[in-house]
């Protein structure tokens, strides 16, 4: 298993090539929270961070498109489940 400090010089060697903190917390498991105290001096250059931001509103989109899929489903089980129960009595 390696030392913590491997992991720390790897994470810390990534996130200056422009990597997320999100990617990096899930190709190391360590916590976020973590991974930002390591990160708090780095400064990422303009390109690194608009790229950056375009990841972010890529995934925003991402998931506001399947919350409004599953919202739609729970819509559509409790107007169904009214129903059901406003007819079960007859």
């Amino acid at each position: 298993m390696r030392q913590r400090s491997e992991i720390k010089q790897e994470a810390i060697a990534l996130r200056k090539k422009g990597k997320s903190i999100v990617e990096i917390e899930k190709l190391f498991r360590v916590n976020r929270s973590t991974l930002s105290y390591w990160f708090r001096d780095i400064k990422l250059s303009n390109i690194q961070n608009k790229r950056l931001e375009t990841n972010k509103c890529i995934a925003l989109v991402k998931a506001r498109k399947l919350a409004l899929i599953v919202n739609k489903q729970k819509k559509e089980k409790r107007i169904q489940d009214a129903w059901d129960l406003a007819f079960s009595r007859f």
